[in-house]
């Protein structure tokens, strides 16, 4: 039997992952939309305006921050939840 502190550890290291591969499920997902973004937008021509270019530089950013974002929550919830840290005096 395990104690209290080692299930409720375990439960968390599950709901983070769990965490993680869900937000990370959505990736394609949103790929698919930054391509069509990007083809909507045609971030190919050189030609655009300055305000058209910096949107693409945003959209193609989406897809990292995204991701980034899904690994902050899963590994944040982790630490906030059960990562008390120690103070040495």
């Amino acid at each position: 039997m395990m104690y209290k502190k080692g299930q409720a550890v375990f439960i968390g290291l599950m709901v983070s992952i769990a965490l993680i591969v869900l937000l990370v499920n959505f990736l394609p997902v949103i790929s698919t939309q930054t391509s069509e973004a990007r083809s909507n937008l045609d971030c190919t021509n050189s030609s655009i305006s300055v305000g058209t270019q910096i949107t693409c530089v945003v959209i193609d950013t989406t897809l990292w921050y995204w991701f980034g974002t899904a690994l902050a929550v899963g590994i944040g919830y982790l630490f906030v939840k059960y990562g008390k840290p120690t103070i040495e005096r």
